[in-house]
């Protein structure tokens, strides 16, 4: 992978990791500030990634798919049991 792509995959990943856990931490503690803040947060990484893997072929996608693709679905998963905060 391009050493530049690699560079920006890793930032979003990173800031993956952070979201997974905010997630968490918003249904824990259920404030809708927070849950609306969390789900604005992921709306935009979801879209940073669609983006990005729409764009990507081969070898690319694959390991973009690989390194960060399980933490994307577990974010849209957790996103469901979300509790309910207006958009």
């Amino acid at each position: 992978m391009d050493p530049v792509l690699q560079k920006y995959v890793d930032r979003l990943a990173q800031t993956a990791t952070d979201l997974f856990d905010e997630i968490d931490q918003a249904d824990e503690e259920g404030v809708i500030e927070d849950i609306e803040g969390t789900k604005a947060q992921a709306a935009d990484l979801l879209g940073q990634y669609d983006r990005l893997l729409s764009g990507l072929g081969g070898t690319d996608r694959a390991e973009f798919e690989a390194g960060l693709g399980v933490v994307v679905h577990q974010i849209r998963e957790k996103l469901t049991h979300l509790k309910e905060a207006p958009e």
